[in-house]
């Protein structure tokens, strides 16, 4: 791909925040950040990879009423650690309800994110036990992101730098980002925890990948996407609708 498109396609996690295009005609919009979706309407499937303990784990478990389903990466700088801490300030805002609800974030670098690396990433946010990261090889984990619908795009720091050379050139500007961004609804310290799991984490090439939260539920179906500007209130609310349902 020339760097030429690159300018176009690719920007970090942020380029693809949106839920799947693909999924817009099944799903009724309840807010600009939500869809909603009917029981049984969408169903990726179940799949087993491994979590951060270096053991197999499936994606549902049987067990969950409701299962929040996110993909990143842990040397992300950008989009991902804000993701991150939202499913953690969801875990906290549950409270006891957190025994009907399971957490699975999948990586969108398998190559990097070996079991150490997420089980390092997940202990710096506090959330050891408390969620599944799972990764495999690249022809494990590639049918999950087809399942889900989620693109996933590698550049390099060299890629970048030609990009923006390219543009320049052509007297062409990056686009600046307006309106909700996916660190909104974080306080200061969430903030500040965002930029420390960057900088111990982050650094290398970047993978551009679709960002929305996924709300899977007790049939293993999809319930609501949620993009990555939401709050983790926001997250709460579409997983307490669906508890209420299941009941």
């Amino acid at each position: 791909m020339s760097s030429f498109l690159l300018l176009s396609l690719l920007d970090g996690c942020n380029a693809r925040q949106d839920a799947p295009s693909s999924l817009d005609t099944f799903g009724q919009k309840s807010s600009g950040t939500v869809t909603e979706f009917s029981a049984g309407q969408f169903v990726p499937g179940n799949f087993t990879l491994v979590n951060q303990s270096g053991k197999p784990e499936s994606l549902f478990d049987g067990q969950a009423k409701v299962t929040v389903v996110s993909f990143l990466y842990t040397h992300c700088t950008d989009t991902c650690p804000f993701l991150a801490i939202k499913l953690q300030q969801l875990y906290q805002l549950l409270g006891p309800q957190n025994r009907l609800v399971r957490i699975v974030l999948v990586s969108t670098d398998p190559v990097r994110d070996t079991p150490a690396v997420l089980s390092a990433y997940t202990h710096e946010l506090g959330m050891d036990g408390r969620w599944s990261f799972l990764t495999g090889s690249l022809a494990q984990i590639q049918p999950v992101w087809k399942a889900f619908k989620i693109v996933v795009a590698q550049s390099s720091a060299a890629d970048e730098a030609e990009t923006d050379k390219n543009a320049e050139a052509l007297g062409l500007t990056m686009p600046v980002k307006t309106g909700p961004k996916p660190s909104d609804g974080l306080d200061p310290q969430a903030l500040q925890l965002a930029d420390q799991i960057s900088k111990k984490f982050g650094g290398g090439y970047e993978v551009t990948h679709s960002t929305p939260f996924w709300i899977m539920g007790p049939d293993h179906s999809l319930r609501a996407t949620l993009e990555a500007d939401v709050t983790a209130q926001e997250l709460k609310n579409e997983v307490e609708k669906i508890l209420k349902a299941s009941t």
